[in-house]
């Protein structure tokens, strides 16, 4: 027997084949934005996570790093433009390192210019892994009486360590070879001289640097440790021969420790001093 269907039968059968083609159609033109949207957070998630790309004139990169801080330079009390300075810089790498940001051996840490592409030369003097690594930077430049910005970058697994003393100061020494490097140093009297595990080894010698540095606008640092002094007394510092325009610590051989200056002649000169009881 032949079905019979009402007129509202075909009326419902329409307007579910319409439905479904609406939604089929409202689906498909929808499927793109969707898709669309979930790559934009995954695109917004990965550029979290890299701060900075810097790139030369050639447009190639130059470093691509997670993580950038910008450190800033006060020079506003001092009316000279300092000119390829040593900044002493602190850093708490042990939380970086804790948190998976540094490596373990600080070998990612970078500094650049204030132009954002500049790699400067910089020397980690001590304390990687520690609450206050201390570094020193090289800066080619900060204004007088103002402020100049820098950038320390970290954050590459895979970069290897650029800590170098001597493009960081005009000299440099940590005596780590065990080797007396004669580029350096003249031996002018005396013997032997060595080094050891980071020390220099004088016994009844006498030994200064081979290059000639001038005085204005530079200030001089040294570190030095004795372990054992006889007499007669010794001195290690800076000037242009031993009590003549000097600056520096003398050791008398009886325990005594002197912060010496002399200038303008010979042992005679004035002498200007502090005196300590204990080591250097």
């Amino acid at each position: 027997m032949k079905a019979q269907f009402s007129l509202d039968y075909y009326v419902a059968l329409l307007f579910f084949v319409l439905l479904v083609t609406y939604i089929f159609f409202r689906v498909a033109s929808l499927s793109p934005l969707y898709t669309r949207e979930i790559n934009a957070q995954r695109i917004r998630a990965e550029a979290f996570q890299i701060s900075e790309i810097l790139v030369n004139d050639a447009g190639e990169p130059v470093l691509w790093y997670q993580y950038r801080r910008p450190i800033t330079i006060n020079n506003t009390r001092n009316t000279n433009t300092l000119t390829d300075y040593q900044v002493n810089v602190t850093l708490d790498t042990a939380s970086l390192i804790s948190a998976g940001k540094m490596r373990l051996d600080c070998g990612d840490i970078r500094f650049v210019d204030s132009d954002g592409t500049s790699l400067l030369n910089y020397w980690i003097e001590s304390g990687c892994n520690t609450t206050s690594t201390k570094l020193w930077v090289k800066v080619p430049s900060i204004p007088a009486s103002s402020t100049k910005t820098i950038y320390l970058y970290y954050g590459d697994p895979n970069a290897t360590s650029l800590s170098d003393g001597n493009s960081t100061f005009i000299f440099f020494d940590d005596f780590n070879d065990n080797t007396i490097d004669t580029t350096k140093w003249d031996i002018l009297a005396g013997n032997p001289v060595e080094e050891n595990n980071e020390y220099l080894l004088i016994n009844g010698a006498k030994i200064r640097s081979d290059n000639v540095y001038g005085e204005p606008n530079r200030r001089l640092r040294f570190r030095a440790k004795r372990t054992e002094m006889t007499v007669p007394k010794h001195m290690f510092g800076f000037g242009d021969d031993y009590h003549v325009n000097n600056v520096g610590i003398e050791l008398d051989g009886l325990g005594s420790v002197f912060l010496i200056t002399y200038s303008g002649g010979s042992g005679g000169g004035i002498n200007s001093g502090y005196f300590f009881s204990s080591n250097v």
